[in-house]
């Protein structure tokens, strides 16, 4: 078992995958992740206000923050998904909290996590190294598990 290295110069394939972004598919957003990005549909009067007084300060506009060029200004963008706010737990934790393979552990410190040695693209995390309550226990799984999914938790076959 080899532990797997992750590409800190290249965050963007991890972006690409996690990304739902409703708006619009451009080189920079992707659509079809779990995690929905929206444009706020109805902004706060004052954010046009601000904008308007920044362009007449000279400053650039920015459309889209997580595109091209972040400098500048411009409106937020948010993870919502339905009228609610989208977080890794409704993205990821809770449409596989019903598997017979899934121990959810909380108010534990996770030490270490494990990852098979595989393809750098498609390295898995198989367990991890939990200190909870001042002692130490090890979670691990028979069968890999992606690590976008569970890498704060631990699977069991």
């Amino acid at each position: 078992m080899a532990t797997a290295r992750l590409d800190v110069c290249r965050p963007s394939p991890y972006f690409e995958r996690l990304e739902n972004y409703e708006a619009a598919h451009t080189p920079q957003r992707h659509r079809g992740g779990p995690v929905n990005v929206i444009d706020i549909p109805k902004p706060n009067p004052l954010v046009g206000r601000f904008l308007a007084a920044a362009g007449t300060l000279g400053l650039p506009r920015c459309a889209d923050f997580n595109g091209g060029d972040p400098e500048g200004f411009g409106p937020r963008q948010a993870t919502i998904r339905n009228g609610r706010r989208e977080s890794g737990v409704t993205a990821y934790l809770n449409p596989a909290r019903r598997r017979p393979n899934l121990t959810i552990t909380t108010d534990a410190l996770v030490t270490r996590v494990v990852f098979d040695a595989g393809a750098p693209r498609e390295s898995r995390s198989i367990g991890a190294t939990l200190a909870a309550s001042s002692r130490r226990a090890a979670k691990s799984s028979s069968r890999a598990a992606p690590t976008a999914h569970r890498s704060c938790c631990s699977s069991r076959v």
